[in-house]
């Protein structure tokens, strides 16, 4: 009985409370962001610009951004036979930001560990996954950089 009231007592305040995550959609849907040019890594450009036109405010002035991104895989270590053991993965994400009256240059950088793996497939494949994790990253980080411009 007690176990009840005490979960029902817990519903009832979390359900209340205005809790509303930090990166949720509505934190930038004020922002109408306007690419006016993307170079680098295409796969880490099509996220961040499919992210960046996923949430847009026509209503309000545009803020004008160039996208320069570059992707490193570098070897980390080796074992005794000279084979790669492990990987780090840099994603380098440089945006030129005009707000109009002012222009400022947001520099975002992702990296990430990743073992060899003995399947070329699935090393691509959790490779490309880890790509798209850091550039998901770099857009909340580059979106809460430009509300608190």
């Amino acid at each position: 009985m007690i176990k009840k009231f005490f979960l029902i007592f817990i519903v009832l305040i979390l359900s209340s409370c205005d809790y509303s995550p930090l990166y949720s959609s509505k934190n930038n849907k004020f922002l109408n962001i306007e690419i006016t040019n993307y170079t680098g890594d295409s796969r880490a450009n099509s996220i961040i610009r499919s992210r960046i036109n996923n949430n847009k405010n026509l209503n309000v002035d545009p803020i004008k951004i160039q996208i320069n991104t570059e992707y490193i895989k570098k070897d980390l270590s080796r074992n005794t036979a000279g084979d790669i053991e492990t990987y780090e993965l840099i994603l380098i994400s440089k945006f030129l930001v005009d707000f109009g009256d002012q222009s400022k240059t947001i520099s975002i950088s992702k990296n990430s560990k990743m073992e060899n793996f003995s399947d070329k497939f699935e090393e691509k494949d959790y490779e490309d996954r880890m790509k798209e994790n850091m550039s998901n990253s770099i857009y909340e980080s580059l979106i809460l950089q430009l509300i608190n411009k």
